[in-house]
């Protein structure tokens, strides 16, 4: 009961942030953590929560320090495994279950045969990251299971999730500053109507280098030294079409005609990487430290994990 109390809690604490407007949202910022350098610490915070690089979407959180592929990002969740949801609300279809928000399939979290159905509620930094397919550098990985010690005749055994020491790992290198995205799914977009109709897919990168390919051979047939603006004039072109009618695709296309010529050698989605970023001065300012706080066993020993 304590540890659902608790997660109940925390996912809408997360899940408010991330509808209201940040300057709304930042109001909470000084309740959860001390500022981002500890008087008693002058090492540097490995992981912020501040206000995500992607517009309108809340908060993120990033790393400050230089993250190798396949390292953990943070300190390891607990998971609640989320089953029967028809049977717990009497076969409603009209209900709205809050975690749905932040849970991940089975699969997902590598727990496809620990339940035959349902899903998977990450409590903690797997309820953070935001989800870019450009830059997709991180997953949620596999929690172990136990129950602190406990036996089945201990009374407690039975109050709180066995499912812990969760981890988030990189899945390719990212600077310090950077954001962190994992992979939502495609579906929870296009189950969210039309205020997400417009975020592109990783398909939809792929289509825009198909289409900068095609749009570097027409430029080096038609620009000359008689119409060197050839080449911006036709970006410009492009890029008032694609405001026309708004687009998956057309959200995808590079943001600036500087960006536009880098993407035709690093691809679409890589062009956004510069957009990801924070310096860790801002950070600093703006963002806050999540290095403060580490699960554990409880010393509270019929209480699980604290």
């Amino acid at each position: 009961y304590t540890a659902i109390t608790q997660a109940t809690l925390v996912v809408h604490i997360q899940h408010t942030m991330k509808k209201w407007h940040y300057n709304s949202a930042a109001a909470l910022l000084p309740l959860l953590a001390p500022s981002a350098a500890s008087d008693d610490n002058d090492d540097q915070c490995r992981l912020y929560l501040a206000e995500s690089t992607i517009p309108g979407a809340g908060l993120g959180i990033f790393t400050g320090v230089n993250l190798p592929s396949h390292t953990p990002v943070a300190e390891p969740d607990i998971v609640i495994p989320l089953a029967d949801y028809e049977w717990h609300t009497a076969m409603a279809q009209d209900f709205h279950l809050l975690w749905g928000e932040y849970s991940w399939q089975t699969n997902e979290v590598s727990m496809e045969t620990d339940m035959v159905s349902g899903s998977a509620l990450v409590i903690g930094t797997g309820c953070m990251p935001n989800c870019n397919f450009a830059l997709i550098n991180a997953h949620e990985g596999k929690p172990e299971y136990g129950h602190a010690g406990l036996t089945r005749n201990d009374y407690g055994v039975t109050g709180f999730t066995g499912f812990h020491n969760q981890r988030m790992v990189t899945d390719r290198s990212i600077p310090a500053g950077g954001e962190i995205f994992v992979n939502y799914g495609e579906a929870w977009f296009t189950t969210r109507g039309e205020q997400m109709a417009t975020v592109p897919f990783a398909a939809n990168f792929d289509l825009v280098d198909e289409f900068l390919v095609k749009f570097k051979n027409i430029s080096l047939k038609y620009q000359t030294s008689e119409n060197p603006d050839f080449t911006k004039d036709l970006w410009s072109i492009v890029e008032a079409e694609a405001k026309v009618i708004p687009t998956r695709s057309g959200s995808a296309l590079p943001l600036t005609f500087e960006d536009m010529q880098s993407a035709q050698t690093v691809g679409a989605a890589e062009s956004r990487l510069p957009y990801s970023m924070r310096t860790i001065e801002w950070l600093n300012e703006n963002g806050r430290c999540m290095d403060n706080i580490r699960p554990g066993n409880s010393t509270i020993r019929d209480a699980g994990r604290g």
